[in-house]
């Protein structure tokens, strides 16, 4: 893509196109392609265990398991790449990008909270399909779930902290933190502490 486009900003059709091309994943933000950061052992742990989870309890549904490499396009114009996510859409084998995702997970990061718990919230709420935003900590067993309300906006459905419970999901199905961090062993207290957990506005 040329300079011109970059500094005027990129259109969705640009960024599919030129991403097709990328080794790499990129999400796309404020008209520009934004590289994905790795994550740590926890991280793969965790989002494996979700998608590892949802493939079989959706099992038989017309709904599946996607992620990390299924992106979303969200209703502010950003395209983003969750861990977890459950999309109801029929299949199409060739699709990159989920077209009725009802569930969305991300799992929590020390360079990532602030993102997710502002920008992501924020986008995933202004996309009518998706009826649920999980967050999930990676360094202790808390996991923050909006759900969308009456009015149409995400309110926050609540916080579980506990292994022996369960998050009801919107397609139907249950997830225990016990699945949902099966073979993570937790350290000392967390050195970086969420950022308040605000309710939208607008």
């Amino acid at each position: 893509m040329g300079e011109a486009a970059l500094k005027r900003g990129w259109t969705w059709e640009e960024y599919l196109s030129w991403e097709t091309e990328q080794s790499e994943k990129y999400e796309f933000v404020d008209g520009r392609p934004r590289m994905m950061n790795g994550g740590n052992q926890a991280h793969s742990i965790i989002g494996n265990n979700i998608r590892f989870f949802l493939k079989s309890a959706l099992k038989g549904s017309p709904c599946r398991s996607h992620g990390p490499d299924l992106k979303v396009r969200t209703g502010l114009g950003t395209g983003r790449y969750p861990d977890a996510l459950i999309d109801c859409a029929p299949l199409e084998n060739k699709a990159g990008e989920a077209r009725n995702p009802v569930v969305v997970f991300e799992v929590l990061s020390d360079g990532s909270k602030a993102r997710d718990f502002i920008d992501k919230l924020a986008e995933y709420d202004a996309t009518p399909a998706i009826q649920q935003y999980v967050l999930v900590y990676q360094d202790r067993a808390r996991v923050v779930v909006w759900r969308r309300g009456d009015t149409g906006r995400f309110v926050q459905d609540g916080i579980a902290e506990n292994m022996e419970a369960a998050v009801d999901l919107a397609a139907g199905i249950a997830i225990g933190l016990s699945d949902i961090y099966d073979d993570i062993v937790f350290g000392g207290p967390d050195p970086n502490p969420q950022p308040a957990i605000l309710p939208l506005t607008g």
